[in-house]
């Protein structure tokens, strides 16, 4: 109750100080930058002066493949047998069976990866000379922003994911005319080829072609295309084997796009036309039509704990840290989830939030849950907010992606159970292997994605079939 009371749906006039993250200094790891999505899109914006890291992701960015044999398992005949076993006191044969029938190969299962990092790199010779830094993320306008002078200039850039014109765009501007001179380059973590184009003789463009192996996690993976264009207002462009250089331009604009081929044949297409719309449009209307689509949704609520706090948001977490989180920092917590949760997870994304939303360092990847869709408990709390923060459109593509494990989810359960309706076991990929995981753990883990299903779907057609729950 009194959590309910703090809340309310009216719309915000205007931003305030509470609804910006704010730091003094770039950050030196993924782990410290600045999240930015579109639900398709991610991208982390690191703020540095002389080179700027920005880590691309899409969502759709897969390794592995379909595996026409991940039911290949178990059975109704060695499902009775099991329970003969367990009902028989004997646990020792029954658990034996439950390793041998119940473990998955998972031989394509794949996971989700990182495109790789845009770098953009300056002429500042050291972060030491560099005065007046600031970067932040406005939750308000889903933007980010870095700011800083460098020999008597003053810097300004300006950094977000459009869902209208489905793009990140990075914008850069001085005080100064013919002050920005920059080196726009690739630094790729998948197996890919970079290319270089002009576009009307002021333009630049770094083509991106590839694949999403991962041999770790099987074979296949999806292929990819990526476009950046990158265009100066003034100076000069020129482009290298693998980059763009930008020289005394009044300002510039960097537009990129990146697609997969996931239920996507036309992906390539798609990309080229996406990046040329958007760099047709001049960045004073991305940006108006980028805040137009998100924030009449993050606006749908407010909430007010009684303070404000012009402090930045180093000092907050410091406090919190210390056993002393203020009221503010406990708002400014609240907005940056459900600024997350809009960022990853929007109504015309092609799959919902991973396990690590849609954002990738690298590392989880690599871990052995990898980045894939957890049904014991992840993918649950990657969603409970979004009806009581009135974001309930944001379930959409969770929905979308149930409908799948409908559709590959009766074959499972058919072949491995010899029951009616549908089954999804723990872990989960967007190729359709519904059937357990590699250890009994995995494989036995199925009621908590049970609960998810009967749950979430209260109001759809699709329901666990009861003799499936009977039965296990």
């Amino acid at each position: 109750l009194l959590f309910c009371l703090f809340f309310s749906t009216r719309s915000l006039s205007a931003e305030t100080a509470s609804n910006t993250l704010t730091y003094a200094q770039p950050s030196k790891k993924w782990m410290g930058s600045l999240p930015l999505g579109n639900g398709r899109l991610g991208a982390m914006v690191y703020g540095g002066i002389g080179q700027e890291t920005v880590a691309l992701n899409v969502i759709t960015l897969w390794s592995g493949q379909p595996d026409p044999d991940c039911n290949n398992l178990c059975g109704p005949d060695k499902l009775c047998e099991m329970r003969e076993a367990f009902l028989a006191g004997n646990l020792e044969k029954g658990n034996q069976l439950g390793w041998q029938n119940l473990c998955g190969h998972g031989k394509s299962f794949g996971t989700h990866l990182p495109l790789g990092d845009l770098l953009i790199t300056g002429l500042e010779e050291s972060d030491t000379k560099v005065t007046n830094s600031a970067r932040s993320l406005s939750l308000d306008e889903a933007v980010a922003r870095v700011a800083y002078s460098y020999n008597n200039i003053s810097y300004k850039r300006e950094y977000f994911t459009s869902n209208p014109d489905q793009a990140l765009v990075v914008r850069y501007t001085a005080s100064r005319k013919k002050a920005i001179t920059a080196t726009v380059a690739l630094r790729m973590l998948r197996h890919s080829t970079i290319s270089t184009q002009m576009v009307n003789g002021r333009c630049g463009n770094l083509l991106i072609d590839g694949d999403a192996r991962f041999d770790k996690n099987g074979e296949g993976g999806v292929n990819f295309r990526g476009v950046v264009r990158v265009i100066a207002e003034g100076g000069t462009v020129i482009t290298t084997a693998d980059s763009i250089v930008v020289t005394d331009a009044n300002a510039m604009t960097i537009v990129c796009d990146i697609r997969t081929d996931f239920q996507n044949p036309g992906y390539r297409v798609l990309c080229d036309k996406t990046v040329e719309q958007a760099a047709s449009k001049a960045y004073k209307q991305l940006k108006a039509d980028h805040i137009a689509d998100y924030q009449p949704l993050f606006r749908r609520m407010s909430i007010s704990l009684g303070t404000d706090s012009s402090t930045s948001t180093e000092n907050l977490i410091d406090e919190a840290r210390k056993g002393k989180p203020s009221p503010a920092f406990d708002a400014l917590f609240f907005q940056y989830g459900r600024y997350m949760q809009i960022a990853s997870s929007r109504e015309n994304s092609p799959l919902p939030s991973n396990l690590q939303g849609v954002w990738n360092d690298n590392l989880a990847c690599n871990m052995p849950w990898t980045c894939d869709y957890h049904l014991d408990i992840n993918i649950q709390q990657n969603y409970w907010s979004t009806n009581v923060a009135n974001l309930a459109v944001c379930n959409t593509p969770l929905f979308g992606y149930m409908a799948l494990l409908v559709k590959y989810g009766s074959e499972t359960a058919r072949k491995m159970y010899g029951c009616r309706g549908w089954v999804a076991h723990t872990i989960n990929n967007v190729w359709g292997d519904t059937a357990p995981g590699n250890s009994v753990g995995w494989a036995m883990n199925v009621t908590a994605g049970a609960w998810m299903m009967t749950h979430l779907w209260t109001h759809y057609e699709y329901t666990l079939d009861k003799e499936y729950l009977l039965h296990t």
